[in-house]
């Protein structure tokens, strides 16, 4: 299993639970509230399951992401 892929579905259904469950109120709860909960908590037992070696991998590439995307946005444009 790819780690990347699996983050990314556990965050769409995070957004999905987070736009239409949460900011929206949305009334159907079985496609905005439940399929997602359900949906991510598959995700994180394929993670919690993962071959350590490829979580570790996988968590060091998603740091790095994540720190060069601060430094970016820390560091001022220059014209």
């Amino acid at each position: 299993m790819c780690f990347g892929a699996l983050v990314g579905f556990l965050m769409l259904h995070a957004s999905v639970l987070v736009h239409f469950g949460w900011r929206q109120r949305s009334r159907r709860w079985l496609a905005h509230v439940v399929s997602p909960l359900i949906g991510g908590a598959v995700m994180l037992y394929v993670l919690w399951n993962m071959e350590r070696n490829a979580l570790l991998v996988g968590a060091a590439w998603l740091a790095l992401g994540v720190l060069s995307t601060l430094v970016v946005r820390k560091t001022p444009v220059r014209a």
